[in-house]
């Protein structure tokens, strides 16, 4: 994977992210971009590429957004870190298969967030109603992950032919 295209799809994700994914808000729920770009990473990468990949994608989209500095850095991470243990066991290529993985990892992180919250702010009320988007949340970022990711494929085929890499 080329350097200029992996920073050219980092840069166009965060900035989806951070701009205008809102508008695509139901119920006051997003998708979660970087977690799909996080698993797509891990589904690509060789070795422990794709956990040094989420935690900094992770770093990354702590640092530019005013939640916990480092509360995406640790659960991107070991979200990459379980998909690139399973990568080599599974069919990664196929639909439902990708369905499963980003449906079952939205819904570990929200989960992950939730306890981590738990044991750091006790006293805090906004769990109760944090916790009943977790699921939607899971559902939407499965719904709009898999076209993501059939775009990533392509976006990056286009690349490699373009840079006469294939």
């Amino acid at each position: 994977m080329s350097y200029l295209y992996f920073f050219s799809l980092v840069s166009t994700i965060f900035l989806v992210q951070t701009t205008s994914l809102h508008h695509l808000a139901i119920y006051g729920i997003q998708p979660d971009l970087v977690l799909v770009l996080t698993i797509y990473f891990s589904f690509k990468s060789k070795g422990d590429k794709g956990i040094i990949i989420g935690a900094l994608l992770g770093l990354l989209q702590d640092l530019l957004s005013s939640g916990i500095l480092g509360l995406n850095f640790f659960t991107k991470g070991f979200i990459a870190f379980l998909v690139g243990n399973l990568r080599d066991n599974i069919a990664i290529g196929n639909i439902i298969t990708q369905v499963i993985i980003i449906f079952s990892s939205a819904l570990f992180e929200g989960f992950l967030v939730i306890v981590l919250f738990k044991i750091f702010f006790p006293q805090e009320y906004i769990l109760k109603i944090f916790s009943g988007f977790v699921l939607y949340r899971a559902v939407y970022c499965s719904v709009i992950g898999i076209p993501l990711m059939a775009l990533f494929d392509k976006l990056e085929i286009k690349w490699l032919r373009r840079e006469g890499l294939i």
